[in-house]
C-alpha cells in the first residue's frame, strides 16, 4: 500500500483512500505527529483495509469501536 506524509490538523491522524477506477488503496499519515504516532496510525488503518470496512454497511461508529478493540 502506498503510503505519504501530510500536514493534516492534530486531531486526525490518518485515513486510507481508495481509487475508485483501480481500486488502489492509499495510506495518509499526519506528517505533524512522531514517528511512533503513524506506526500505531498505520497499523489501525491497515486492519480497516484487512476486514474491507471500506464495503462494509456498518456505521463508522461500529466499525472504528470494533478496530479499537482488537
Amino acid at each position: 500500500m502506498r503510503t505519504i506524509l501530510v500536514d493534516l490538523p492534530y486531531d486526525c491522524r490518518g485515513f486510507i483512500v481508495e481509487s475508485v477506477e483501480t481500486g488502489d488503496q492509499c495510506c495518509v499519515l499526519n506528517a505533524r505527529l512522531s514517528h511512533e504516532a503513524n506506526v500505531k496510525t498505520y497499523k489501525h488503518e491497515c486492519d480497516h483495509a484487512r476486514h474491507d470496512d471500506f464495503r462494509s454497511c456498518e456505521s463508522i461508529n461500529k466499525i472504528e469501536y470494533a478496530r479499537h478493540s482488537t
